[in-house]
């Protein structure tokens, strides 16, 4: 027994969770960037309008990520090894090298460019994702894959609402067809949790290991996260559009409402993290070892090891919901963050507090960054580490301020100037498209007829989009500061206006 079996050592266990919060808010942000950016034209409903809408979609998040995190992956692949090879032969025999990297870059060797194409989570195929070039880049594959599918579901959910303006958000085939691909996601974690004996369990051995390998990196099973955000972002896209909030949807005690959503949302979370304690009682699992705790395939002789002091059905359920549960406990705290609520304003006091933004700019870079700061720390020693409560510590924090210095720097001199590039071409976009379209309708005298007199001789074509305006012959008596739908000119968020963080 040790650590691993104590209330604080959940948090390490829990720390795969965090990829579940960051596809949440993924989902969540893809509603409100895409529906911001979607044709607004009654004419662009069509999927040849969805298919020019996409690509450039697609090529902006290329843009956005792909220079950062091609640097960061050659630096793994072919200076990180140079640099740890040149000062262990210093102080320490290359082996040390040999054992902690060269099989890392022999990956990176053979399959570096399924990085590129973001399928490093696929191919190859059935290996674990520690058993992959720039192994923690499976996220990236994962986050790339469902945001390709997203357009679809947003699409689908837009359409819907513009041709029924009445439709609720969760009437859309949008959102229905995203709640039925979390079902199946759902369905599909706990048919071959049953039949090929996955569990989420650390040191469960074989069971752990196949868990890892067919499902763990998987978009089918980290899909749950995501589809919850564009839910949430699909309710939040309605409300806040009609100025609803959470008041709509509660009784008239909001108060005690959302003391229940938060009291909620504790429990689930605290279950999830701290339910787990004393389930590593017994030691691990050798690696061809099956826990008696799992469902284990026919002909597999299980052992006591591992999370044995759990019956095969509570680490069954576990398995299955633990990734559901977590994504939905944060799901009701960011609803009632966006919602303007009572308890969810204090919560937004808390995470939006300036001291976070910096951080946040840097969260991608020290992303990256971070694996490799941790594997030269480690293999650059010479001895083994005992572990104590202070020198986990001071370590963590140690590599937290090493990262992201060297997160500031690239951030600096590649991420910074790149996302300033795309914006100017971005604009210049925007700028040429309007000016064809201000040309087209310009030009077209059945137009310019119903256009006020001081507006024909040069006018500017409203952000709102043409669609928007309602030609009236009396409209050439009014004043060219008209309102288009109920809102001014300008009233629509530019096509680059980045989404402010809740």
């Amino acid at each position: 027994r040790g650590v691993t079996s104590t209330s604080l050592g959940q948090f390490l266990f829990a720390a795969r969770f965090s990829v579940d919060t960051f596809l949440l808010v993924s989902g969540f942000l893809a509603v409100l960037v895409l529906l911001k950016r979607l044709p607004t034209s009654s004419g662009n409903n069509s999927l040849g309008a969805m298919g020019r809408w996409i690509p450039p979609l697609v090529i902006y998040r290329l843009v956005r990520i792909v220079p950062l995190y091609g640097i960061c992956l050659v630096f793994w692949w072919q200076l990180a090894p140079l640099l740890l090879y040149v000062g262990n032969s210093i102080t320490a025999p290359p082996a040390l090298w040999d054992y902690g990297w060269h099989h890392s870059t022999e990956l990176c060797n053979e399959w570096w460019w399924t990085n590129v194409l973001f399928i490093n989570n696929w191919v190859p195929f059935n290996r674990a994702e520690m058993d992959t070039c720039f192994f923690h880049s499976w996220y990236l594959a994962v986050d790339m894959q469902l945001f390709l599918l997203a357009p679809l579901l947003i699409w689908a959910h837009y359409h819907s609402l513009q041709r029924h303006p009445d439709q609720k958000w969760y009437q859309t085939r949008g959102s229905r067809a995203t709640l039925l691909l979390l079902l199946t996601s759902i369905s599909s974690v706990a048919y071959l949790t049953h039949n090929r004996g996955w569990s989420a369990n650390s040191f469960d051995g074989q069971a752990v290991v196949r868990f890892h390998q067919e499902g763990y990196d998987k978009p089918y099973v980290r899909a749950q996260g995501y589809f919850i955000g564009i839910l949430l972002g699909m309710w939040y896209h309605e409300h806040h559009e009609k100025q609803q909030g959470l008041k709509s949807l509660q009784p008239r005690n909001s108060i005690l409402g959302t003391r229940v959503a938060v009291g909620v949302a504790l429990v689930v979370l605290t279950i999830v993290i701290f339910g787990r304690t004393g389930v590593y009682n017994h030691r691990p699992c050798e690696y061809n070892e099956w826990p008696s705790s799992v469902f284990a395939p026919l002909h597999q002789q299980t052992t006591v090891c591992g999370s044995s002091d759990w019956s095969p059905w509570l680490n069954y359920l576990y398995t299955v919901t633990s990734g559901f549960l977590w994504s939905a406990a944060v799901a009701i705290i960011i609803f009632l963050c966006v919602s303007d609520s009572e308890g969810g304003r204090t919560i937004n006091v808390i995470l939006s507090h300036p001291i976070f933004v910096p951080f946040s700019k840097l969260s991608f870079g020290a992303y990256l960054v971070h694996p490799i700061i941790t594997s030269i720390w480690t293999l650059s020693s010479t001895q083994k580490m005992q572990y104590s409560d202070v020198n986990f510590a001071m370590t963590y924090m140690s590599i937290c301020v090493v990262t992201f210095a060297m997160s500031l720097l690239l951030s600096l001199l590649v991420e910074f100037p790149i996302m300033s590039f795309s914006r100017r071409i971005l604009e210049h976009y925007r700028s040429a498209k309007e000016d064809t379209e201000l040309s087209a309708y310009h030009d077209d005298p059945e137009t310019r007829s119903l256009l006020p007199t001081s507006e024909k001789n040069g006018f500017h074509l409203p952000k709102d989009g043409w669609e928007n305006v309602s030609f009236d012959p009396s409209d050439q008596k009014k004043s060219s500061n008209r309102e288009f739908s109920g809102k001014p000119y300008g009233s629509m968020l530019s096509l680059d206006e980045e989404v402010k963080p809740f």
